[in-house]
């Protein structure tokens, strides 16, 4: 998925090479730990104000309605 990576100093020469599937083990590892740390209980529990609700209500009357599920 990634390329080796080169580290090179100043004056040109190589200081470090990085592995591609180092980098690939790495980027996975934050991805599967950023995607545990989310958390969307504090969107959920934020009470909406009432003028958004109207809003919505006025542009699409028939969403939500039982008899058109």
């Amino acid at each position: 998925m990634f390329y080796e990576v080169r580290v090179f100093d100043p004056s040109g020469n190589l200081k470090k090479k990085i592995p591609s599937d180092y980098l690939t083990k790495q980027f996975w590892e934050k991805f599967y730990q950023n995607e545990n740390e989310k958390s969307f209980g504090s969107v959920l529990s934020t009470k909406i104000p009432s003028w958004v609700k109207e809003k919505l209500d006025l542009e699409f009357p028939d969403v939500g309605r039982p008899e058109l599920s």
